[in-house]
């Protein structure tokens, strides 16, 4: 087992500190996304279950959020998470280069991914969202929004509640009341973090034409955090034939957590299983390369941002 407990610092200054557990000849790695105001460390059971199946499980705190550095639950810009997702990936390729990669991403984590595969990725072998945050359902007043976009210029850095419920987690009270216990969760967001999440909200939707890699996304049908529906309407917008769309009726927003989450584990490995089947036949085909290339982007030399804001 290759397990690694660090740090890797980003170019702007920020220290990240990530976590992956790779077993000896790993048939896939999982880098997996958190959500907002999320951490790593509540993930042990989704990692021991994948490291058990042949799939390392590879993880970061994103800044501002767990054991990363930077103000609670704050960025500069949406482009930012993507950078460091960037820089992550490559990390990883460095030491894995032949090992497929695939991003499994929940919630925020999820709306994150979503962008990195459609404008930047190489390399990418498939994607899982998990209750992905294209359409909340935990509204924001148009007074707040307007309130939040004028001092995200001010004063980035005043927090506002993101209004969700613990209780909206899961089934498992367990999971409920350790969250709530948890001190490195996050129930706010500071104004620039919001309007950051909003403006790429407005844009989102248009990104599954973008989206040209294997897909699953998986929700729970009584989820009140994000809209199963959107996510259903962005499923459909997706041109690849290789997709797939799994819905669990009852279940609420964190499928890793709920009370039934083995069978969730179940479903994504024997995706992943297939994704993998799949690039064997094609490379069997000499089909590799037009599948897939093995490259990602250095993001932070692309001069492309999402959602900037303009000012620091």
């Amino acid at each position: 087992m290759d397990a690694r407990i660090k740090k890797f610092k980003t170019p702007d200054g920020a220290n990240i500190y990530y976590e992956w557990w790779i077993p000896a000849n790993p048939k896939g790695n999982i880098v997996f996304i958190h959500g907002l105001g999320d951490h790593i460390s509540r993930y042990g059971e989704f990692t021991r279950y994948f490291a058990s199946c042949g799939f390392g499980v590879c993880m970061f705190d994103m800044r501002g959020h767990g054991q990363s550095s930077g103000r609670r639950a704050h960025c500069k810009s949406f482009s930012d998470l993507l950078r460091d997702l960037s820089q992550f990936i490559e990390i990883l390729h460095e030491s894995y280069e032949t090992v497929p990669i695939f991003l499994v991403g929940h919630s925020f984590g999820a709306q994150v991914a979503i962008n990195f595969v459609a404008r930047y990725s190489k390399g990418i072998r498939g994607l899982v969202a998990l209750s992905p945050n294209i359409e909340p359902l935990v509204k924001f007043p148009n007074w707040k929004r307007w309130l939040a976009l004028k001092l995200s210029r001010w004063i980035p850095i005043l927090k506002f509640k993101t209004g969700i419920s613990p209780s909206s987690f899961s089934h498992d009270e367990n999971v409920v009341m350790q969250s709530i216990a948890d001190p490195l969760r996050s129930w706010h967001v500071t104004a620039r973090m919001g309007v950051e999440i909003l403006k790429n909200l407005e844009q989102i939707k248009r990104l599954a034409f973008q989206v040209k890699l294997p897909s699953l996304f998986m929700q729970g049908g009584s989820d009140n955090v994000t809209s199963i529906e959107a996510t259903r309407k962005f499923y459909h917008s997706i041109l690849v034939q290789n997709k797939d769309f799994k819905s669990y009726p009852g279940l609420y927003h964190e499928l890793l957590h709920e009370a039934n989450r083995q069978e969730i584990f179940q479903d994504i490995e024997g995706w992943l299983n297939n994704q993998l089947a799949a690039v064997k036949r094609l490379a069997r085909a000499g089909e590799e390369e037009q599948y897939v290339g093995h490259e990602t982007i250095d993001l932070w030399h692309h001069l492309n941002n999402v959602g900037h804001t303009g000012r620091e």
